[in-house]
């Protein structure tokens, strides 16, 4: 897919803006975060920001589902070669790796538990995907689910390649991984995100023997 210059101008100008949001949540709450001085640092207008990100926690939105796909575009064609549980904590070791910073992680995951309706209806375009990610090949042509979504696909697959068995419940083992995906950083104090993957795998660890897996 081929990008126009002005196409490529405005994907970059918003992800510029979502970037310096970023940087913002490793030292502040997403609620004292200025908007103004976001569009001072890059030197975009307030109205401009607005039209990018029509509400504050669009940003957000923007920022997790971005991860999202970048955590999805390495862990898809894992499963060819890993198993089940191994690419699960795969993508939480990938998770952990592209969000980072212990207070973003935080304070998107509270954002979007307040916020669940909005955020789902909220997309990220091919094209942004295709810009953001230019070493992601085919970036623009993959379907981008929700962490939900992916998970029940990885059961599925796991289910047809016969490595779990068919009569797991694919909709309660997905709502477990998600409650360990954004209860656990909640739940811990910050000082312990240092070693949140480690944290992930006991925790799946745990999921593996309540399911036999």
């Amino acid at each position: 897919m081929s990008l126009s210059l002005r196409q490529k101008k405005l994907i970059k100008t918003k992800h510029s803006l979502a970037t310096a949001f970023a940087k913002k949540l490793k030292t502040q709450k997403f609620d004292q975060i200025s908007i103004k001085d976001i569009c001072a640092e890059t030197d975009v207008s307030e109205a401009s920001f607005f039209n990018y990100f029509p509400q504050k926690i669009d940003v957000i939105a923007f920022l997790f589902k971005a991860k999202i796909f970048k955590t999805y575009w390495t862990i898809e064609p894992l499963q060819k070669t890993l198993s089940f549980t191994q690419c699960i904590e795969k993508t939480f070791e990938c998770f952990v790796d592209e969000i980072k910073h212990p207070f973003i992680f935080f304070e998107m995951l509270s954002i979007i538990g307040m916020h669940k309706t909005q955020m789902a209806s909220f997309t990220i375009s091919p094209e942004e995907l295709q810009c953001i990610y230019p070493h992601c090949s085919n970036a623009e042509k993959i379907h981008m689910p929700t962490m939900h979504e992916f998970f029940e696909e990885m059961i599925e697959h796991a289910i047809e390649k016969k490595q779990i068995p068919s009569t797991i419940c694919k909709k309660t083992l997905s709502q477990f991984l998600m409650i360990i995906l954004t209860g656990v950083p909640l739940s811990i104090p910050i000082s312990e995100f240092t070693n949140l993957t480690e944290t992930y795998r006991k925790h799946l660890s745990l999921l593996w023997r309540i399911f036999q897996l």
